[in-house]
């Protein structure tokens, strides 16, 4: 391997990663590939449960494709020459048996296990005296198989380039996004949206703090809620699996998109949560988390949220549509980039050390969700079919329970993060989501036969 180094500068994004990961856990973001058979003969089986021959094939693999990544082989070092920003140093040789390891899985090795450890492992933390990324093999699976846990800093990576480090991490030929030299995926893996709004009628939090004015205000207070509660170290990840194409169909019926779908049928799921508990919301703000990139070849993130408003009333459809015109409505108004203003107010909050209760105690958000468009085929790893991709968030501040969603091989995938002290009714609430699914299914027109 090569070792010659270059050093760049932390984007305004990467900082604000790193300056927020002030919570009981790591701002990590991560994903859990569940491995079924080898797809040709020959190959060594990966469904014995006990067979570390296979294992070694995956991490083998893992270890010489993660070596030729390069945001993978850049890590962490304080400002470089007088610059402001920690930086980033590329083309570093880290002991890759390191970053890559192999973990049995617990208990009867069920899917609750595994999801366990999966969330687990994303909840360690990882040195920044090496690259923020690890990924555990995982062995021991009832009914054979192997899982691989991916776990990045989001400092080094937010979904969309996640993603695109995946595409590269699996077998040739890849059928998913194609991605810079950085490590940038294109534009075919994206978050639903790309804008960011700029609300009338609201106040500047940085007017006269000598931060910039134009591009981050102050919306009205999200309602408040039981699941807005300081989080503490514990998560939960509970998945519930969709067909994408009815999700699709459902949301053309009515010209929305299938991230409007979800932010219809989290926030109502949420609402059932809070009506069982005795409470009720007419309305929920959801953060859309998008990502405004940065020209090809480059890296990292940039901050970017679409704060949404979501009615809990009303019928599935009637409640799709109030969505879909208030998400377009934002686009139209939003410039589709990144937050200067956002960024500065966390670095003032940081600096004045009140960055943590502002976190803990903030009413600009309720929930947020962040919707990824994965590989349209099933992919495979050291042979063995990347069977189903879970994706793997965090919660933090008083923000008890969070969604992700990904799209792979025709199913989309839900996940609901929780901190299980605060959401101990977490299967409820992913049981209410495939409800409100359903009861959005039933109501759309179903398109004509073709």
């Amino acid at each position: 391997m090569s070792t010659t180094r270059s050093v760049a500068r932390l984007g305004r994004g990467d900082v604000v990663e790193l300056i927020s990961d002030v919570g009981p856990v790591p701002r990590n973001v991560g994903a859990l590939l569940v491995l079924g058979a080898p797809t040709s003969p020959g190959t060594v089986p990966a469904d014995r449960p006990d067979d570390g021959v296979a294992a070694e094939a995956v991490e083998v693999a893992l270890r010489t494709r993660a070596s030729r990544i390069p945001g993978l082989m850049r890590r962490l070092a304080p400002p470089h020459q007088g610059w402001r920003r920690p930086s980033w140093v590329d083309g570093v040789e880290p002991d890759l048996d390191v970053h890559v390891t192999r973990e049995l899985c617990p208990g009867r090795g069920d899917d609750d296990a595994l999801l366990a450890l999966a969330v687990a492992v994303v909840a360690r933390p990882l040195p920044r005296s090496r690259p923020l990324w690890g990924a555990v093999v995982v062995t021991g699976l009832r009914g054979g198989g192997l899982a691989v846990v991916l776990s990045m800093h989001h400092a080094l990576s937010d979904g969309m380039n996640a993603l695109a480090i995946l595409a590269q991490l699996v077998d040739a030929p890849d059928p998913g996004p194609i991605s810079g030299p950085s490590g940038t995926p294109a534009s075919t893996v994206r978050p639903e949206h790309t804008s960011l709004p700029s609300p009338q009628g609201s106040r500047d939090v940085t007017r006269g703090a000598g931060l910039p004015t134009r591009t981050w205000s102050l919306p009205r207070l999200a309602p408040a809620c039981s699941l807005n509660a300081i989080t503490g170290p514990r998560r939960r990840v509970v998945p519930v699996d969709l067909a994408l194409d009815a999700v699709l169909a459902a949301a053309r019926a009515r010209g929305a998109t299938v991230n409007d779908v979800l932010l219809t049928v989290v926030t109502r799921a949420m609402a059932r949560t809070l009506d069982a508990r005795g409470e009720h919301v007419d309305e929920l703000v959801v953060s859309v988390l998008v990502a405004a990139r940065t020209p090809p070849g480059g890296h990292g993130n940039q901050v970017a949220v679409m704060p949404v408003r979501v009615p809990t009333g009303g019928s599935p459809v009637g409640r799709l549509e109030v969505v879909a015109g208030r998400t377009r409505a934002l686009k139209a108004r939003g410039a589709g980039r990144a937050a200067p203003g956002y960024a500065a107010l966390v670095r003032l909050l940081a600096a004045t050390h009140l960055l943590s209760p502002f976190l803990n105690h903030q009413r600009l958000i309720s929930t947020t969700l962040t919707t990824m468009r994965g590989p349209t085929t099933t992919l495979t790893l050291a042979g063995a079919r990347v069977t189903r991709v879970v994706p793997l968030t965090g919660t933090a501040g008083n923000v008890a329970v969070s969604f992700a969603a990904l799209s792979y091989a025709g199913r989309l995938t839900v996940t609901a993060v929780v901190d299980p002290d605060v959401v101990p009714e977490v299967e409820q609430l992913i049981e209410a989501v495939r409800d409100e699914v359903c009861a959005l299914l039933d109501e759309h027109p179903r398109p004509p036969a073709v």
